[in-house]
């Protein structure tokens, strides 16, 4: 069954990469082609042409790309209307390249998108053309897991676009069980959505796992703005140096909010850390992974969309202790003391207190460190992911 199959990925290139690293869009979509592919499912990618071989990651596997007619020049950094106004091009673009016969999908085909606009052109598309195949459409919306942040008009807009893309395609998946609760009431569509959880391919991490990373140091990875928490981190791991002075807090991520950079910078000055805490901008992943989470013992995740972030399940996976906060999408995810350790991200003092139990307590940070590596394998590997995505696909086909 899975010869006869292929995945589709449309759109990848709306998700500009920034030049030294993956966002993390970019990277769920590589990983479940790569589970996809290692199950035995073909994948190719339709996407604009790329500045350079190195801008996408596609580039350096092994899956084939089609590149669409119109060469569209998109940047990392572009204003919110025209991303989407982009977005709506790229589906029109496809359009008439099947149309037209350019690039042809077979009603056996797993057609994947990630825009509302894509799921309905591309939908108006294959009626055309009295073709049936799978539409697939994914929501990466990180805010779905929290919406009560949002106000009510960014809320009904996010709920509407969903909506709209799930009556258009076959299938939708989410990132997370709450994500999926907070989207949809209609009960007709809720029967065609699955929780597809940010997948990795766990042997990425089989030689961080191997190493011995040093408990008194601190990783934090993130954009540097309000939503990530640095500024409570700085806060708390200020208590820590006082009891350990060999304590070090590494930050790595972009700067977003320059205020809140400046901000950040001024509290380290204040609290005398200069020394302690280092921070480095975008990194490429594979640095990410061998200089920095291979030495670092416990890693810290304060952002309010937490529970949908790439970076959890590569922190689990390699093995390292993680202390996150405690919101109900995380739940849906891990378990307090079991795969992570859970804090009030808003309260300095109970991070502080957190930190201080896993630097002192070695059979805690060993527990954490065991369970979270089979915690990974069961529920974050991409081949497990690919094949429950392929269980749903094959069951719309038969019926």
């Amino acid at each position: 069954m899975c010869a006869r199959l292929r995945f589709v990925e449309v759109g990848t290139g709306i998700y500009s990469v920034p030049p030294t690293g993956y966002a993390g869009t970019e990277r769920i979509i590589y990983n479940l082609s790569l589970g996809l592919l290692k199950i035995g499912v073909p994948v190719i990618i339709i996407d604009y042409p790329p500045k350079s071989k190195d801008q996408f990651i596609y580039t350096r596997s092994t899956v084939p790309i089609h590149y669409l007619s119109r060469n569209l020049r998109l940047v990392t950094k572009i204003n919110p209307i025209i991303y989407h106004i982009n977005a709506v091009i790229f589906g029109l673009c496809l359009a008439k390249d099947i149309l037209c016969g350019r690039f042809k999908i077979s009603e056996k085909d797993i057609v994947h998108v990630h825009k509302a606009s894509h799921a309905i052109i591309l939908k108006l598309c294959f009626l055309l053309r009295r073709s049936r195949p799978v539409i697939v459409y994914s929501e990466h919306e990180p805010h779905l897991a929290n919406l009560k942040r949002l106000c009510f008009f960014k809320r009904l807009l996010i709920r509407t676009l969903v909506f709209l893309g799930s009556c258009f395609s076959d299938l939708v998946t989410f990132e997370n069980p709450l994500a999926m609760k907070n989207s949809l009431q209609a009960k007709r569509i809720m029967s065609k959505c699955i929780v597809l959880l940010n997948c990795i391919d766990t042997t990425e991490f089989e030689d961080i796992e191997a190493s011995t990373p040093d408990p008194y140091r601190v990783l934090m990875v993130g954009r540097i703005c309000k939503t990530k928490g640095q500024l409570q981190l700085i806060n708390a791991f200020h208590r820590i140096v006082k009891s350990y002075p060999q304590a070090k807090l590494t930050l790595v991520g972009g700067v977003e909010d320059k205020n809140y950079f400046r901000l950040i910078n001024k509290t380290i000055a204040r609290l005398r850390l200069s020394d302690n805490i280092q921070n480095y901008p975008h990194i490429s992943h594979h640095v990410l992974l061998q200089r920095f989470y291979s030495k670092h013992g416990i890693h810290v995740v304060l952002s309010d969309t937490a529970g949908t972030d790439l970076v959890v399940p590569e922190i689990l996976a390699s093995g390292r202790v993680l202390l996150i906060t405690d919101i109900s999408s995380v739940r849906e995810v891990v378990r307090h003391g079991k795969e992570a350790f859970l804090v009030n991200a808003s309260d300095s003092e109970d991070i502080a207190r957190g930190l201080l139990t896993l630097i002192q307590d070695n059979e805690l940070r060993e527990k954490l460190s065991q369970n979270a590596r089979q915690h990974t394998r069961e529920i974050f590997e991409c081949r497990n992911i690919a094949r429950h995505l392929l269980q749903r696909v094959q069951a719309l086909l038969r019926s």
